[in-house]
Order: C-alpha cells, then sequence, then structure tokens
C-alpha cells in the first residue's frame, strides 16, 4: 500500500504528519465526485480533526497487516485487501477509527478478488510512472553533477509534479471503489427487503 497506509509502527514521525492532509485529499475528492465543491479550509479541517482516529486505524491496521506477513503472504495479502478502504470510510462517511476498519471488511466481503485486482492495476500503473519519473531524475542529475545545487533543485521540483499526479490517482481510485460496493451493498439490501415484502 501507498502512504499513507502502509507505513509501519516505526515510521518517521513526519509521515505521521502528513496523514491530516491526505485526509483532506480523501475529502476534496469525494466532494468533487459528488458534484459539489469542498472549501479547501474545511478539507482540512475535517483532515486534522479526523488525525486521532486516523492514526488509531493506522496503527491497527499496520499490526494486522505485519502479523499476516509474518505468518504467512496469503493472511497479508488478504489484509491489505480486506481493509484498503479503511481511509474512505473514515474521512468521507465520518467512520471512527476501528470502525472504518470494520466497514472496510463487510464492503469487501465478497468482493475482495474484485477490488483487489482493479487495486494492483492501479498501484503497477503507479509504479510504471514513478519509475519513469525516477529516470528522468536520474538523467536530470548525472547531467547537472558539478552543480549540485541546481541538480538538488530540479529533483525536489520534479518529485513534486509526481505526487501531484501519483498521489490523488490512488486516492481516486479507492473512492470510486468504496462507492461502488456501497451502492451494491445497498442495492442488495434493497433488494432482500422488497423479496421480503413480497413473500409476505
Amino acid at each position: 500500500m501507498f502512504y499513507p497506509y502502509g507505513f509501519g509502527l516505526g515510521s518517521h514521525w513526519l509521515l505521521y504528519i502528513g496523514v491530516p492532509f491526505y485526509g483532506a485529499l480523501f475529502v476534496a475528492q469525494d466532494g468533487a465526485t459528488g458534484g459539489r465543491v469542498q472549501v479547501l479550509g474545511e478539507a482540512f479541517r475535517i483532515g486534522f480533526a479526523r488525525l486521532g482516529r486516523s492514526l488509531l486505524a493506522t496503527v491497527v491496521f499496520s499490526v494486522l497487516l505485519i502479523l499476516g506477513f509474518v505468518l504467512l503472504l496469503v493472511p497479508g495479502f488478504y489484509v491489505l485487501g480486506a481493509l484498503c478502504l479503511w481511509p474512505v470510510a473514515l474521512y468521507v462517511d465520518g467512520a471512527r477509527g476501528l470502525e472504518s476498519l470494520g466497514v472496510s471488511y463487510e464492503l469487501t466481503k465478497g468482493h475482495w478478488w474484485r477490488t483487489t485486482t482493479i487495486l494492483t492495476v492501479a498501484v503497477i500503473i503507479i509504479l510504471v510512472f514513478t519509475m519513469l519519473i525516477g529516470l528522468v531524475i536520474g538523467l536530470s542529475a548525472a547531467g547537472l553533477r558539478h552543480d549540485l545545487a541546481i541538480a538538488t533543485l530540479i529533483i525536489q521540483v520534479i518529485t513534486m509534479i509526481a505526487n501531484v499526479f501519483y498521489l490523488p490517482m490512488y486516492t481516486a481510485v479507492l473512492i470510486s471503489i468504496y462507492r461502488d460496493l456501497k451502492l451494491r451493498r445497498e442495492g442488495g439490501d434493497l433488494a432482500a427487503k422488497l423479496g421480503a415484502l413480497t413473500a409476505s
């Protein structure tokens, strides 16, 4: 998983500072897909307000993931796919820390393969994009090896430009999967209720 969901318990504290900003990205993107413009300040407010529950979910998710991969690879991959939607549940629908993990598990139940396949394709695309950016950075640094300050500046600028593209892409994929699975579950619940009414 990509930052901020896959970092472990011993990761640098700066990663945790970035969590509310990434949460604000979820809020803003979901607002855009819903046809409503999310005020940037409000998105950041929600991101920072839910920092505590986000860190709790991150720690629990990380522990489960580590245990899954330590025991066997299969449980680790299962946890990765089953709980991957917790940030959307937390930031978009306002679920609590542990509750967001439960929401993700319930939504992906019966749809694990589909969810994992979509995420895998998205991650591959992002990795290819990242490798191309890394190549550009490497060539730029090699061409300016005699001017370290300019080379460092160019590397930072290219990296920031890359982040602008691939970070929102991953969150957009998670939001799309989340909304799709919610519609499927709500449709199934509605069909069950209609069936019960018909039977009665």
